[in-house]
């Protein structure tokens, strides 16, 4: 059977085909970015589905240009038994600089893990296209972290209170920490990067200037001086604080606010 699932993608990869073409035994489905590709035709839709929305989750903080991609992203639904690297995904780099990921698709793979996968394959995508092959590993972890968690909470947002319950109960982060993780290194403190996307709304940010943030941060950019001038602008020079203050700063006032969620009905 592994050697069945690699031929036929193997074939799907050489025709350039990668969706809407049936194969016996390969199921594949797609859209305007993403190719999805596994046995179980449930599996595929659903992923499917779900890299549309991180698309449209995306958008809030990356330009549409730079999301046209030459070639779409090629997800890969691998079975244990077809599953040969550690983790819950691989990302490797194809033709044309293109991002092919491979899931390892078993019971135990959650939804959280998977918008982690797919928002990783996108931002490593984002960064060759707009910065060339070597930003795909200097783009910085709290990105990825922070779209992940955006895309997550967008389909379950009742999580959201375990999630703030989590951050209630552990010592925040140091911020240099948050901001100097890239992707070729350790990855950032569980939701520290959804948390510091947080603070710069709950800062009053300017749309643009967040947005500029984050795509700096996704070319590999230490973004802690253009942050520091951002909230700064935004304070009298009287009140202007150390970085750090600031983030311990909204870290509370976000983890004291009093929240209601109400469940979606999204897959």
């Amino acid at each position: 059977m592994y050697r069945l699932f690699a031929f036929l993608l193997l074939t799907l990869c050489a025709s350039g085909a990668f969706a809407r073409q049936a194969m016996p035994g390969l199921r594949s489905m797609g859209n305007e970015h993403f190719d999805v590709i596994g046995l179980h035709s449930r599996s595929v839709s659903h992923v499917n589905e779900l890299s549309a929305l991180s698309i449209q989750i995306a958008e809030r903080y990356l330009p549409p240009e730079g999301l046209a991609f030459p070639a779409n992203i090629l997800i890969s639904l691998r079975p244990k038994d077809h599953v040969d690297f550690k983790g819950d995904c691989r990302i490797s780099l194809a033709e044309r600089g293109s991002v092919q990921v491979d899931i390892r698709w078993e019971d135990s793979m959650s939804l959280e893990r998977c918008c982690y996968a797919i928002s990783e394959a996108l931002l490593v995508q984002y960064a060759i296209y707009n910065h060339g092959i070597e930003a795909s590993n200097m783009l910085r972890s709290w990105t990825i972290d922070a779209l992940a968690n955006d895309i997550y909470l967008s389909l379950r947002p009742s999580e959201f209170i375990d999630l703030l319950k989590t951050a209630q109960e552990t010592e925040a982060p140091e911020l240099t920490e948050v901001l100097e993780a890239s992707r070729s290194g350790l990855a950032v403190p569980n939701a520290a990067g959804y948390w510091l996307l947080q603070a710069m709304k709950s800062g009053n940010l300017e749309r643009p200037v967040l947005r500029s943030l984050f795509q700096q941060a996704i070319a590999g950019i230490d973004i802690e001086g253009a942050l520091t001038a951002a909230i700064g602008s935004r304070r009298p020079a009287a009140e202007l604080l150390p970085l750090q203050t600031w983030w311990v700063q909204e870290l509370s006032l976000m983890f004291d606010q009093e929240y209601e969620v109400v469940e979606t009905m999204g897959v």
